[in-house]
């Protein structure tokens, strides 16, 4: 058994066994048929009790229900219950609410709620920072990591404090799940204008109530270091069968900050593509006007190197200027794409105005219009004798006939952004008053000359399409 200071909630399970002797409630006590929920509340009740009654009046500690904070040591303690799952079961939560009924598919109960857990982190000092939100175009979860530490309670047999990422087998990998932390993103409040729960915690109203998520989920309290879409990771973490948790057996989930010197671990940068021939790009940290490197981009480069080999999260917001042309920007967008990973940068949503970098990244067989399910807007620009943006807006629709897909378009030319918007607006209402044809993605691919200028394109299009939307630029060679 760990120090009582250490774990303090599992200091106390043997005083809580011997409580419920007493007067019933004890595991056994189940109904057999159970499986659906925790059942140990009548323990952790017992153990609230009595930390409310020895921290009562101490300012460094906060008892709240089912949790434990210390701010001196920094250190958050909570009191959850296996679930139970069976060895290599397919899982997506660490850590859910006690109230959640989604058992089946996480490690643990919490008799902590999510937002009491949010609280708990920012008594001891930390930070919450951003959630995941790819309709945002938020895709890296973003904030200051913790550890997260179990012990089980004491059953008879040894039992010694584990990282919770050894509980959690990675197919992929054939090991264990890489002991990267989590990261404190947070939940988010929902708006006061909604009809559901106004101004709540999400994560406490909303299943699956997760603290911890094995993918990225823009309610979880706690989500991974990197990028791990459902899509991606589904099935691929599995109870681990070597480190196996009896069901309904209390655990001591321990949350301490990474770094409990306070220096933070995320750094965030802005990045300008500037369209200059001498400095084409410019690295600031975002508030310091002063460059960490200017110049070409191998500059930068060697940066983000430096930056990520002493354990920076590097978080970085693209700047694309005005006077950029549209071939620099798509040179510069797709040496981006090789190193926002795990091991780079983490890009940033882009600025007002501007299009995330990956707009400029299109695959070659988005234009094969004969494959598409659906067709998105098209809008080819070009120059008038005036040399100023002219555009045409191209709409394509595919038929069967008889074995034969037969594909054809309508244009329309347009002068400018109000008329390019106005065209789509009446040509979306009508569509949405034919039954009979599928409506039209929220998508619009863009044709341009490489010698285009960025604001060009975007004088021409920003705003004509509802938010969220998708824009892609097709960059045409001369």
């Amino acid at each position: 058994m760990a120090a009582p200071c250490s774990f303090p909630f599992l200091s106390l399970v043997a005083l809580t066994t011997m409580a419920l002797g007493q007067f019933g409630g004890g595991p056994e006590d189940a109904p057999d048929d159970y499986g659906g929920s925790p059942k140990r509340a009548a323990d952790a009740s017992l153990l609230d009790q009595s930390n409310r009654a020895k921290h009562a009046s101490d300012a460094k500690m906060l008892v709240l229900p089912g949790l434990l904070a210390n701010k001196e040591i920094k250190r958050v303690s909570i009191l959850a219950e296996a679930t139970g799952l069976e060895a290599e079961t397919v899982i997506e939560f660490l850590l859910i609410d006690q109230s959640c009924g989604r058992g089946y598919e996480s490690l643990l109960w919490s008799f902590a709620k999510p937002s009491d857990v949010h609280r708990a982190l920012e008594f001891i000092g930390m930070k919450s920072g951003t959630p995941f939100h790819p309709e945002a175009l938020q895709f890296w979860p973003k904030g200051e990591r913790v550890v997260a530490t179990v012990l089980p309670e004491n059953d008879g047999t040894a039992t010694k404090p584990m990282r919770l990422e050894n509980l959690i087998y990675d197919k992929e990998t054939g090991t264990t799940m890489e002991e990267t932390g989590l990261v404190f993103t947070g939940s988010y409040r929902i708006p006061e204008d909604s009809s559901f729960t106004p101004g709540a915690y999400a994560a406490d109203v909303i299943e699956s109530k997760s603290i911890g998520s094995i993918f990225n989920h823009r309610l979880t309290v706690l989500d991974l270091p990197v990028r791990a879409p459902k899509h991606d990771v589904y099935g691929k973490r599995l109870v681990n069968p070597d480190v196996m948790l009896r069901k309904h057996q209390l655990v001591t989930l321990t949350l301490e900050p990474e770094r409990k010197d306070g220096q933070r671990r995320t750094l965030d940068l802005q990045l300008a593509f500037t369209g200059n021939q001498r400095q084409p790009t410019v690295l600031n940290q975002v508030g310091d006007e002063t460059p960490l490197a200017a110049g070409e981009l191998v500059n930068v480069l060697a940066s983000f190197e430096k930056l990520s080999k002493e354990n920076r999260d590097v978080f970085v917001q693209l700047d694309y200027r005005p006077e950029l042309t549209l071939s620099d920007a798509q040179r510069f967008s797709r040496l981006i794409k090789a190193i926002d990973t795990d091991q780079g940068i983490r890009v940033e949503p882009p600025k007002k105005g501007q299009l995330f970098y990956e707009a400029f990244c299109p695959r070659d067989d988005m234009l094969d219009r004969k494959a598409r399910y659906a067709h998105p807007w098209e809008l080819e620009l070009s120059r008038n004798s005036e040399q100023d943006p002219q555009g045409k807006l191209l709409l394509y629709e595919s038929e069967v006939s008889g074995d034969e897909d037969i594909l054809s378009s309508q244009s329309w030319k347009v002068t400018d952004r109000a008329a390019l918007k106005n065209q789509i607006v009446k040509l979306t209402a009508a569509r949405a008053d034919d039954t009979d044809q599928l409506p039209i993605p929220n998508v619009l691919f863009v044709h341009a000359m490489a010698d285009f200028l960025y604001r060009d394109v975007m004088n021409f299009i920003d705003g004509v399409l509802p938010e969220p939307s998708t824009i892609y630029v097709f960059v045409k060679k001369p």
